[in-house]
């Protein structure tokens, strides 16, 4: 068979937002790494990266440098695809270049071959990196004659006064001359058992040269973390590349170029070095530590426990590093991370340090659950129940990219705010504590299978956590526009497991359907439009194969008679009688304008076509 496949850029950490297609004719017998490298040989990126498919639920993971890897051995005539077929290809797992696959045809033939037959746009593989060459023993640099950019708008707003204890600093200078990294890379990690008892999973990252770095994912929320991280479960493939960093649950020490480091941190680090005779010299020179926490923005340590497990972690990374001088890493028991791995190489640490202690079980990964809600809000469900089932809503769950802040108790306004926007933050006088570090929130969108409208989206802080939050403000959302949805369509298995007990609650048909195309353009553009951006309706967001594929999938299944259209064409206009005037006003003015084309049409019975004219003038 010969297949026509087109693939378009969806998200990554450089993807620009630009539309990016490559279409390829592929005959049976090519294999998936093949596939892979012509398409990025097509997009003039280099094919040096991890990389992995996703089809039907099955991956398939690829090394350009291993030719014994399932995609160098699995060809796309195994795949069973079909017209119409769909699936990802995820590329670079530091940047996470994803790429929305769709099978466009597939026609008789035989062969290996693959040709280009399209190509809509460009990405630059790494648009931000210097020409100049990496290399991580570059000793001669002196960053203090270095110009610092500017830091992310987005993270210059914060502005914290911490200082790290000056031991850490300590054993964070003495590891960088370890080079611990050139030994290890970010797939080999141990566990240690820190002095209070509690499990630590440790990454050694820099080998790949792009993020030197050590990182703890500290219990049995932090080793989830890492497998989320490390193996990338089928369950999260369709998060897109901003939400998996905000899910992170671990401390790190990092090494930065002065750049990318914080004003306040600098000068953290310059007076430690400067009572010790330090000079910051070379790439990646000026030490810093953050926690990351699920749905939080990067902070600094703010516990003695978090102080204390880095300093453990560092000291038994110097230690692992002097170990391996006269071992191989093989010898220790380290091995890269993959399903099913049982045993890490294991280390206690004790009042004198850290002793090696063999290989150590890790414990059983529990199975992923999507949160649900516990209790749902029967006084505003058993009001829903009341109006007559009309409407079909199309939903989903996203988690908005810019971060946003609480406002202090005795503000006037309570509402979050986003940190960006610095007049309202001034104006709020919002402050900053411990306890209120910036979050990324949840939001719930629904979207009109006829109409196209987006209502607005109930939001929450705390979607993992307290899932009823989000479930009952989208119930109030249904009260305040008075909707009772006959049907809702969840995008995914997240947004399924937060709408069953809604449906249940409100005697709605409750159905998955991940092509629901609004929803796949609303993620792309979500960094656009949390920069102000607006919509009210599907076709907003859609460019025009969107648009083709929206209009196929509401006809789909449609009328089979011309009765059954004019019944369908009666249920629409009484629902739009239904609708609040606040609705009506939002509503695109092409939806509109078929309306009051419908009222002068004479098609409509006509006490139905008066009550239609009265609600136009409204």
């Amino acid at each position: 068979m010969i297949y026509r496949l087109a693939f378009r850029v969806s998200d990554g950490i450089y993807y620009d937002g630009k539309k990016t297609e490559r279409v390829l004719e592929a005959g049976g017998s090519c294999t998936l790494e093949k596939v892979c490298r012509e398409l990025l040989d097509s997009m003039d990126f280099d094919f040096d990266h991890l990389y992995s498919f996703s089809v039907n639920g099955k991956i398939y993971e690829g090394n350009p440098y291993e030719k014994s890897c399932r995609c160098a051995k699995t060809k796309l005539e195994a795949l069973n695809l079909k017209k119409g077929d769909k699936f990802l290809l995820e590329y670079d797992y530091g940047d996470s270049w994803i790429f929305k696959v769709t099978v466009q045809d597939v026609a008789e033939g035989t062969g290996k071959n693959i040709t280009l037959v399209s190509s809509t746009g460009n990405q630059e593989q790494y648009p931000d990196l210097d020409e100049e060459s990496y290399d991580w023993d570059d000793e001669d640099l002196d960053m203090e004659d270095r110009e610092g950019g500017d830091p992310d708008d987005d993270f210059e707003e914060v502005v914290w006064d911490y200082r790290a204890p000056d031991e850490l600093y300590e054993a964070a200078f003495a590891y960088k001359k370890t080079k611990l990294w050139k030994k290890l890379t970010g797939e080999d990690n141990f566990i240690l058992q820190y002095s209070d008892g509690t499990m630590g999973y440790i990454s050694i990252m820099g080998n790949a040269g792009d993020h030197l770095a050590v990182a703890v994912y500290p219990g049995e929320d932090g080793l989830r973390s890492l497998r989320e991280v490390a193996l990338r479960p089928a369950a999260l493939m369709f998060i897109p590349t901003y939400e998996r960093v905000t899910r992170q649950n671990c401390l790190q020490l990092i090494f930065d170029n002065k750049e990318y480091v914080r004003e306040e941190d600098i000068e953290s680090a310059k007076a430690y070095a400067d009572a010790h005779g330090i000079r910051f010299s070379g790439k990646n020179a000026y030490p810093h530590f953050l926690k990351l926490f699920p749905d939080h923005m990067p902070w600094h340590p703010v516990s003695e426990q978090e102080h204390q497990y880095l300093l453990e972690t560092i000291r038994t990374a110097i230690y692992v590093s002097d170990l391996l001088k006269n071992k191989k890493p093989e010898d220790l028991g380290f091995i890269e991370i993959y399903p099913g791995l049982r045993e890490l190489p294991y280390f206690i640490y004790k009042d004198r340090g850290p002793e090696y202690a063999g290989k150590a079980e890790l414990p059983e990964e529990k199975p992923f659950d999507w949160p649900v809600p516990s209790s749902i809000n029967e006084v505003s469900a058993a009001k829903i129940r009341k109006w007559k089932a009309r409407e079909c809503l199309q939903c989903c769950v996203i988690q908005t990219p810019a971060p946003v802040l609480h406002i202090k108790e005795d503000s006037e306004d309570r509402q979050p705010i986003n940190i960006v926007d610095d007049e309202r933050k001034q104006n709020a006088n919002a402050e900053f504590n411990e306890e209120e570090i910036p979050y990324y929130p949840f939001a719930l969108f629904a979207a009109s299978k006829k109409s196209g409208m987006i209502y607005q989206p109930a939001m929450c802080e705390k979607y993992y956590s307290e899932p009823e939050q989000i479930a009952n403000e989208f119930l109030e959302i249904m009260v305040r526009e008075q909707i009772r949805p006959k049907t809702l369509e969840a995008k995914d298995e997240r947004t399924y497991a937060l709408l069953k007990p809604v449906a249940e609650a409100i005697r709605a048909e409750l159905i998955l359907d991940p092509c629901i195309p609004v929803f796949d353009q609303l993620i792309e553009e979500m960094p656009l439009i949390m920069e102000g951006r607006s919509f009210e309706s599907i076709e907003d967001l859609l460019d025009d194969e969107d648009l083709e594929e929206l209009e196929d999938s509401r006809t789909m299944g449609g009328c089979s008679s011309p009765e059954d259209e004019y019944s369908q064409l009666l249920e629409m206009v009484e629902m739009f009688l239904e609708m609040p005037k606040s609705s009506v006003r939002m509503m695109p003015a092409d939806i509109r304008e078929t309306f009051e084309d419908l009222s002068q049409a004479g098609v409509l019975p006509r006490e139905l076509e008066r009550k239609l004219k009265n609600k136009l003038k409204q």
